[in-house]
C-alpha cells in the first residue's frame, strides 16, 4: 500500500464507518466549493480486530466501503476477552460467508451502481487483525468470523480462488482511500488518521446500511 497521499499539514477529510455500518458512498464529496478544505475526498474506517474493513470502488464516483462485524453471541452473553464469541464450527463459517455474499448482492444488485469488474478486484481492501486464533495445538477450530466474512466478500466478487493469506491485511487495524486518485492508507495499531493529515468529516455519509451480523436461534441475522 501507498504511503499518505498528503503531507501531514495539509489536512484532508474522509467519511469514517463506524463498527458494523457501511453502504456505497459518493466521494469525494465536493457540495461545498466555496470552502474546498471542506470537501470530503476520502473515505474509511479504524479499530478493526475481529471485524473486517472493507473497501472497493464502484462505477462513477461511488465506492463500498464497510466496517463488517460478526459474532456468534450477543454483547452480554461473553466477555469481550472470550474468543468464542468470535470461532464457529466450519459449517457455521460457511453459511456466514454465503450470508455475506447475500447481503452483498442484495445491497449492490438492484444499484445502478455495480462493481467495475477489474478495478473493484485490483483496487479491493480487506482489513482484519483476528481472521484466526493462531497456531491451535489443541484441536478447536481456528478461523474466526472475520475469516468467513473476508471469504464472502472474495467470492461476491469472483475471487473464491484467492486465499485469504494472500488478500486480508492483519497487521492492519483500517484504512484511509483518496477517492480522487485510489491511493490508500492503512492504519496500524493506535495509528490515528490524523498522523497522515485525514480529519473525519463532521457530517456522516449518506447510504449507510447496517452490516452487524449475529447467530440467533442457528441463523446468521442483521442487528
Amino acid at each position: 500500500m501507498s504511503t499518505s497521499p498528503f503531507p501531514e499539514q495539509q489536512q484532508k477529510f474522509f467519511y469514517f464507518i463506524p463498527q458494523g455500518r457501511g453502504g456505497c458512498i459518493a466521494c469525494p464529496n465536493t457540495t461545498t466549493p466555496s470552502i474546498p478544505q471542506m470537501a470530503t475526498v476520502g473515505v474509511g474506517t479504524h479499530h478493526c480486530v475481529t471485524c473486517v474493513g472493507v473497501y472497493f470502488p464502484m462505477g462513477g464516483n461511488k465506492h463500498f466501503v464497510a466496517h463488517i462485524a460478526a459474532r456468534l453471541m450477543p454483547p452480554a452473553a461473553t466477555d469481550e476477552k472470550d474468543d468464542r464469541a468470535w470461532i464457529p464450527t466450519t459449517e457455521q463459517g460457511e453459511d456466514l460467508a454465503e450470508f455475506v455474499k447475500r447481503r452483498l448482492a442484495a445491497y449492490i444488485g438492484p444499484s445502478p451502481y455495480t462493481p467495475v469488474d477489474g478495478r473493484s478486484r485490483e483496487k479491493l481492501i480487506l482489513v482484519c487483525p483476528r481472521p484466526d486464533r493462531g497456531d491451535q495445538t489443541d484441536g478447536t477450530e481456528s478461523r474466526m468470523t472475520g475469516y468467513y466474512v473476508a471469504r464472502g466478500v472474495l467470492d461476491f466478487l469472483g475471487l473464491i480462488s484467492t486465499s485469504i493469506s494472500a488478500k486480508v491485511e492483519t497487521s492492519a487495524r483500517g484504512f484511509v482511500v483518496d477517492c480522487t486518485n485510489g491511493g490508500a492508507q492503512l492504519l496500524g495499531a493506535g495509528e490515528p488518521p490524523q498522523k497522515h493529515g485525514w480529519a473525519e468529516a463532521s457530517r456522516a455519509p449518506d447510504g449507510l446500511g447496517t452490516w452487524n451480523i449475529e447467530l440467533k436461534n442457528g441463523e446468521w441475522q442483521l442487528v
